[in-house]
């Protein structure tokens, strides 16, 4: 009577056939730091905080004007930190 040879045991616990796994990705860079929108509001509310204390003085100043300068001068700075967020970011390999 002849004894079959037993294969070696295998250190895969899937065994010799199973499919690759995927390696996980590498963990993503945290952003640190404000977030543009956020010094923006920011900015906002100290800008119309301003405009209340100057209102409450008896200045003489235009609301209206002042309210289209200070709508244009925020817009303005959104799209100037969104479009250097956007540059930053298609600065980095996706490797």
């Amino acid at each position: 009577m002849s004894a079959t040879p037993t294969p070696p045991a295998s250190s895969d616990p899937f065994g010799p056939g199973a499919p690759p796994t995927a390696t996980p990705e590498p963990p993503r860079e945290i952003a640190h730091g404000p977030r543009p929108g956020t010094v923006v509001w920011g900015l906002i509310v100290i800008g119309a905080g301003i405009v209340a204390i100057v209102a409450a003085t008896d200045v003489a100043l235009d609301l209206e004007l002042t309210a289209i300068v200070g709508l244009a001068v925020a817009g303005a700075l959104l799209l100037v930190t969104a479009l250097v967020s956007s540059a930053r970011h298609r600065g980095r390999s996706r490797d």
